[in-house]
């Protein structure tokens, strides 16, 4: 009875060091839990992008940080009551909606596109928007996570681009002579004017001395060499 006795003592005892272990443990794990959820609300607040958690089936904003607030010029609270297609450019609405067709249908986990959002104000803001779908422990796809960049001052400088390039095209093609542009390095045709092509037909990336003088290797009065040891 005594040996029994001091058994089931020691048993209780090494029970009871277990479930202190076992306290201690999930303690540990709770407070790593905390930390980590507040580690992810400041990212989330302090990112320098848009974040947002949305209803992948309604398309709600479940969760906005304030940098997509102000990006579309409305406070948190005015955007949780819209939609994600309620801001979205109207000739954007339909690739928007065939993206969210496909996270509701799980044919697609993740996606990137360039799109453009009305602001509040009704002024135009380009952003460039990546979306991954969050998987419940279920299985389900409840909701998605954006991350959205400001990319309107990129799309400016490439319209200001666009809109030169074109006036130097209507340019070139004015002259009725032979115009072209070749790389220094290569010799390889990159722009030819209106009267070339007429003359020579589309030799855009040949090699300019084969094109225009029928020879295997760069002519003699090339000058690129000149302009390249200018550099």
């Amino acid at each position: 009875f005594t040996s029994l006795a001091h058994v089931l003592a020691k048993t209780g005892y090494a029970n009871l060091l277990l479930k202190k272990e076992k306290i201690e443990e999930l303690r540990i794990v709770n407070e790593q839990l905390k930390e980590s959820e507040l580690k992810y609300r400041r990212l989330f607040e302090q990112a320098g992008v848009g974040v947002s958690h949305v209803e992948t089936l309604t398309g709600k904003f479940l969760k906005v940080n304030t940098k997509f607030a102000e990006m579309l010029g409305y406070t948190i609270e005015e955007m949780m009551q819209l939609t994600f297609l309620s801001f979205t450019h109207p000739d954007d609405i339909i690739e928007s909606a065939k993206n969210r067709k496909l996270l509701v249908d799980k044919q697609n986990k993740e996606y990137e596109i360039e799109k453009r959002y009305v602001r509040k104000d009704g002024s135009i803001v380009w952003v460039k928007m990546t979306t991954t779908q969050i998987w419940e422990m279920d299985g389900n796809n409840k909701y998605h996570i954006s991350i959205v960049r400001d990319i309107t001052e990129r799309k400016r400088a490439e319209q200001v681009l666009k809109e030169e390039n074109k006036r130097f095209q209507t340019s070139m093609n004015a002259i009725d002579s032979v115009v072209y542009v070749a790389d220094m390095d290569t010799h390889e045709i990159l722009f030819i004017n209106k009267y070339v092509k007429e003359v020579f037909g589309d030799i855009t990336g040949k090699k300019c001395y084969a094109a225009l003088q029928d020879k295997t290797s760069p002519c003699d009065f090339c000058t690129n060499h000149l302009l390249l040891d200018d550099k």
